[in-house]
């Protein structure tokens, strides 16, 4: 058919990215055809300029943008991997096939659209390593990607239309979230600049300080905390839930001491109450576990199950753990609600280690039965008052 015809030769035109050739074919086309109802059907409903946009084709991307009308920049075809609708804006902030060009191509199809709005809150799904799915508006995708100069144009273009700095995609998230968890510290700090509020959380009321905690960027994390409206210890609605508490289960120490430095709380005792301590020791990091006692954690703190900090160590068999416990003067004969003191872990474990050391700090020596090839222990220990496990 006719249609057929003139689709095949825009679209050859575009792949020869001459622009003078494809001026002609569309100015023929356009006298039977509106330009913006000519798509490749192969390619996920593309029109022209998606296709020009997805394969490079810089001339022929100008030339489009130039003569394309609201349809036709507003477009949005479907990526087949992702079954997810993606307009011409969205595919140049994604690209980085017209870098330094990329700015200039997207400001001129800001400047022709009428409904900026529209071109600015349409979401387009992009995979992110270890994040679950999502979906972003281009302020968003930009900060993201680390595209400072884009994220500029949107919230610039996007102020003139209702739209700020806090702009939520379908998860809550915002730009200065998605900027933090990537390490973009120039776009945070303009983002912080124009308003941006660094304490919203998304759908799990997880903040950018809390992002830039998991994903070890301690620039990004001094960043927000000089910010003085940033909460050291905002909390999340599951899991690790302050920032001091993730840092401590990861491991983080050099983010630790900033946390610390900027007032977060070592004593935030979270739901079940659980401290940075507690799982520090949980999760057998020794050297955040001695920092957090240097800055005045309490060893005392008990969790909902009367768990304290040489329980967990002696239970997980973190023997460093728990001799530097007993120097800070935390106390194994307290028990948990199940009657449970940091002995009974030590000598139900597999493993002596724990054991060992307890003994060794209290100056003890098992006394050996080798007919049944028990132990036991003085009267000096309250909390054992039988026979006990250790083959030796």
């Amino acid at each position: 058919t006719k249609l057929d015809e003139h689709r095949s030769q825009i679209f050859e035109a575009v792949l020869e990215d001459d622009a003078t050739k494809l001026s002609n074919v569309v100015e023929t086309v356009k006298k039977y055809f509106i330009l913006s109802d000519v798509m490749d059907p192969n390619n996920g409903m593309m029109n022209a300029l998606n296709f020009a946009i997805e394969r490079g084709k810089f001339a022929s991307t100008n030339y489009l943008i130039d003569v394309a009308d609201e349809n036709m920049l507003l477009h949005q075809y479907t990526v087949p991997d992702l079954n997810t609708p993606r307009t011409a804006l969205h595919q140049l902030t994604i690209t980085n096939d017209f870098a330094p060009e990329e700015l200039k191509l997207a400001r001129k199809i800001l400047d022709r659209l009428k409904n900026k709005k529209e071109a600015l809150t349409l979401e387009t799904k992009f995979e992110v390593k270890g994040q679950r799915e999502r979906t972003f508006p281009c302020l968003l995708l930009a900060s993201l990607l680390g595209k400072k100069k884009l994220a500029k144009l949107y919230l610039e273009v996007g102020l003139t239309c209702g739209l700020d700095a806090n702009q939520k995609n379908s998860k809550n998230d915002t730009a200065i979230l998605w900027a933090a968890r990537s390490g973009h510290d120039k776009i945070v700090k303009y983002l912080l600049k124009n308003d941006a509020d660094p304490n919203i959380g998304n759908d799990k009321l997880s903040t950018a300080l809390h992002w830039a905690v998991r994903y070890e960027r301690k620039s990004t994390v001094e960043t927000l905390l000089k910010f003085p409206k940033t909460d050291v210890n905002k909390m999340r609605s599951l899991g690790l839930f302050t920032p001091l508490i993730m840092a401590s289960a990861y491991g983080f120490v050099d983010i630790v001491k900033v946390l610390i430095a900027h007032d977060a709380d070592v004593n935030f005792r979270a739901p079940g109450g659980t401290v940075a301590l507690h799982i520090a020791v949980e999760e057998g990091h020794i050297d955040v576990v001695r920092l957090l006692i240097r800055n005045k954690a309490d060893l005392s703190i008990e969790d909902d199950k009367g768990d304290r900090a040489i329980i967990i160590a002696a239970r997980k068999g973190f023997s460093q753990i728990v001799l530097s416990l007993l120097h800070w003067k935390d106390d194994p004969y307290k028990k948990n609600h199940m009657g449970h003191d940091a002995w009974y872990y030590a000598i139900e474990s597999d493993d002596d280690k724990v054991l060992r050391v307890l003994l060794d700090y209290y100056h003890l020596k098992p006394e050996i039965n080798t007919d049944t090839d028990w132990k036991c222990i003085s009267d000096e220990i309250p909390s054992i008052h039988c026979s006990f496990h250790w083959k030796v």
